[in-house]
């Protein structure tokens, strides 16, 4: 109390030295933020175990180590459900209205340390009764998918039966990429030799000279 009077009186006298206007309004709202400040009580921080205090308006929050949670960092998080789990299915969540992870159980998303029995109620009446044993068909069912088998009947694993398909498929486009090649080629051969002989036939015949021998 005596280091917030202090304070008090020395804000005081600094803002009536210093005549500013709204003195009064500034006061006001440092007597509040002071005041009210939850970081700032006599007893000290709220928040525990090396947590944290930012002051907000009117409340607090604490920023807690790693080790604990909750609104003034007193739950140690290996108590919770962030370590423990929920059980039967319960969703660990953080509750930001509490501040720590809480689990939401059953189908009513009830808010539970943890998830019990009695939150999953069965159709089983509580006393045993005599149940008569389920009846088993007598004919096999099919199976839902067909499995693949090679054509000698062994039965193929999906990543073998896939493997082999994928390499018949390559083999199919290079058979068919040669056939094309191979086409192309001797249509380009027989181009070539068609365009020969029209030079050849194109082309003007020298006159032959019959050379006569004087005896």
């Amino acid at each position: 109390m005596r280091t917030r009077a202090l304070l008090l009186v020395f804000l005081s006298l600094l803002v009536a030295s210093l005549g500013a206007t709204g003195s009064d309004e500034y006061l006001d709202d440092f007597y509040y933020d002071y005041e009210e400040s939850e970081c700032l009580a006599d007893e000290g921080s709220p928040c525990r175990n090396g947590g944290r205090c930012v002051d907000e308006w009117g409340s607090y929050s604490c920023v807690c180590p790693l080790d604990f949670t909750g609104k003034n960092c007193e739950i140690p998080v290996n108590s919770t459900c962030l370590t423990k789990g929920c059980g039967l299915g319960g969703e660990c969540v953080f509750l930001e209205h509490i501040g720590r992870p809480m689990c939401r159980c059953g189908d009513k998303k009830e808010v539970m340390a943890f998830c019990d029995d009695g939150l999953h109620p069965t159709a089983a009446p509580a006393t045993p009764t005599a149940t008569a044993p389920p009846e088993v068909s007598s004919t096999p069912s099919a199976p839902p998918n067909p499995v693949p088998t090679s054509p000698n009947g062994v039965v193929l694993k999906p990543e073998v039966f896939y493997a082999l398909v994928a390499l018949l498929c390559i083999l199919m486009k290079l058979i068919l990429a040669a056939i094309v090649w191979t086409t192309i080629k001797f249509v380009r051969r027989r181009r070539r030799r068609i365009h020969r002989a029209d030079e050849a036939l194109s082309e003007p015949q020298s006159p032959k000279t019959v050379s006569t021998i004087v005896v």
